[in-house]
């Protein structure tokens, strides 16, 4: 009975094991130990980084709304933060060492903070503003809030980071405490996060936590926080509403900061769609009507399902459009988009196939690289006699095409090619792109530092002492699905270090889970083995 008795007091305190355990590695984390993340660094190109800073502040220290910046500073961030002085072009050695250096990003943004209202102009004419130019303007808001709760400096961006990432593991582990799968899923999560900061991902591309292709990664938790609270079977009750929104925040924030991860609202559908079939039709197993399938998701099996979709496709509506209201007109024009360019990336993938200089549109095309699609849309311009650089700015005229029409174009271009080879596309997307794929998460892997490993496998043994008192058939189903989702953006554009840290953390994810699920099940297996045992030795089994 005393043995009993300690092995359920050991069994209660096992998520708080892990929770602190989860908290101790994203300390570790935040501290860079055994990171290759260089902590205050800047992203080597840093255009999107010093106009997003500039209008972060430029909001600020003297109000300019829109997502757009003061011209005096975005120049004062590109003195220090560019060897040129010029944020035209950063594309040189001097200045990738000068984004190593935290001291000079930090002497950047208080020189631009330090600027007083007779140092700079209000135009009367916002075109005279300085704006971003197809990123994702939520890094200017990521820039915005970091500076306004931790400084300008160059590491409120990491410090801001962690924090989220902090208040999501803290919100779902608080609220699903007694749920031992979810428990087990969201320390093994943050543990594939550790596992990616200690690899070699991190490079002068990608260099930080704080860098935007980073950030679609903040989203991870709150989406596994959706899926689990989809899961349960009993009413949702008000404390669960309140962390589903919460997260569902989180999610919408973490889409503002990088387009890509729309790829967790896109598996996130597809699980609802699975999970309340599934349950409709285990409920009554025939395809109901129309009017039956409404009382189901208002009533049924489907309520919960359903209400946790409501409430977080509700927030991520309502997120986008107070974000698009936010944003001046300027970037609805045809020479700008307040997001990422889409067909670009889809199109650059075809470069990755050894067939492509034969075959490309145009034999000046770069094999690989942004140039590829830039120069065939300035091609097919000057074939249709209109211009391809931007007409209603003067600035953006220098060096940038129009944007809109330029997705349109390299979207025509991309079908029409597909259309037309597609023993091509049929091998680049099912040998090619794979194999790329599997090459770098294998280096990736190996990259890994034994020391890593170790503490990894302290999550690993505390997932299996979690699963084992538990069904987990959910848990696999939700960890590949989840691992599929996550190289959607991959297939769509091309496999590439710096771009896959979603994939690269779901696939670590997979890696520590399927230890744990073995530790599991032989621990399962063993138990019964003893209780069988038991059944057949015991005195009353003897006597009879």
């Amino acid at each position: 009975m005393a043995h009993q008795h300690v092995r359920g007091q050991l069994a209660a305190f096992l998520p708080w094991m892990a929770g602190l355990w989860a908290f101790a590695l994203i300390g570790l984390m935040s501290l860079g130990v055994l990171s290759s993340a260089r902590i205050g660094a800047m992203t080597w190109g840093n255009q999107h980084d010093i106009w997003s800073s500039a209008i972060a502040i430029s909001q600020i220290n003297f109000g300019i709304s829109g997502k757009l910046a003061l011209k005096e500073v975005e120049q004062a961030i590109a003195d220090e933060v560019t060897s040129t002085k010029n944020v035209w072009s950063v594309g040189d050695q001097a200045t990738l060492a000068i984004t190593q250096d935290p001291a000079a990003i930090t002497r950047g943004f208080q020189k631009a903070a330090s600027l007083t209202p007779d140092q700079v102009r209000i135009p009367a004419n916002r075109d005279d503003l300085v704006g971003d130019w197809c990123e994702d303007l939520g890094y200017a808001d990521f820039y915005n809030l970091a500076f306004r709760m931790f400084g300008f400096n160059a590491y409120s961006t990491h410090i801001l980071y962690m924090g989220i990432l902090a208040l999501s593991v803290l919100l779902f582990q608080l609220t699903f405490f007694r749920d031992r799968i979810a428990t087990a899923t969201g320390l093994l999560a943050v543990t594939a996060l550790f596992l990616l900061s200690a690899s070699s991902f991190f490079s002068n591309d990608t260099p930080s936590f704080a860098a935007n292709r980073f950030l679609s990664t903040l989203g991870f938790v709150p989406f596994l926080h959706l899926i689990f609270a989809a899961l349960r079977a009993h009413p949702v009750t008000r404390l669960e509403i309140g962390g589903v929104l919460l997260q569902s925040m989180l999610l919408a924030f973490s889409l503002s900061l990088r387009s890509s991860a729309a790829w967790l609202v896109i598996a996130f559908a597809i699980f609802l769609i699975f999970l309340i079939g599934r349950r409709i039709l285990r409920h009554d197993c025939r395809i109901p009507s129309t009017r039956e399938l409404v009382a189901n998701l208002a009533r049924g099996p489907g309520k919960r399902p359903a209400m946790i979709a409501i409430l977080a496709f509700g927030v991520l509506a309502a997120a986008s459009l107070v974000r698009y209201a936010q944003t001046d007109e300027r970037y609805f024009r045809d020479d700008n988009l307040p997001h990422h360019l889409v067909w670009h990336n889809a199109f650059l993938g075809l470069g990755l196939s050894p067939e492509w200089p034969s075959v490309k549109p145009y034999p000046d095309l770069p094999d690989f690289g942004d140039g590829a699609g830039f120069l065939l849309f300035a091609h097919r311009m000057e074939e249709r006699g209109e211009s391809a650089n931007s007409l209603s700015n003067e600035v953006y005229a220098k060096a940038y095409y129009r944007a809109r029409t330029y997705e349109r174009v390299i979207r025509d271009e991309y079908l029409a090619f597909a259309a037309a080879h597609p023993r091509y596309m049929l091998k680049l997307f099912f040998e090619i792109k794979p194999r790329v794929a599997k090459e770098i998460l294998t280096g990736l892997i190996n990259s890994v530092p034994v020391a890593a490993i170790v503490l990894a496998l302290v999550s690993v043994f505390l997932g299996a002492a979690l699963l084992a008192s538990a069904r987990y058939a959910k848990f696999g189903v939700v960890l590949g699905l989840i691992w599929l989702s996550s190289l959607l953006p991959v297939f769509w554009a091309y496999p590439a270090t710096y771009v896959m840290s979603d994939a690269d953390w779901a696939t670590l994810l997979i890696l520590v889970a399927i230890p744990a699920l073995v530790v599991a099940w032989l621990v399962q297996v063993v138990a019964a083995a003893k209780r069988s045992i038991t059944h057949w030795t015991s005195p009353a089994r003897a006597a009879s």
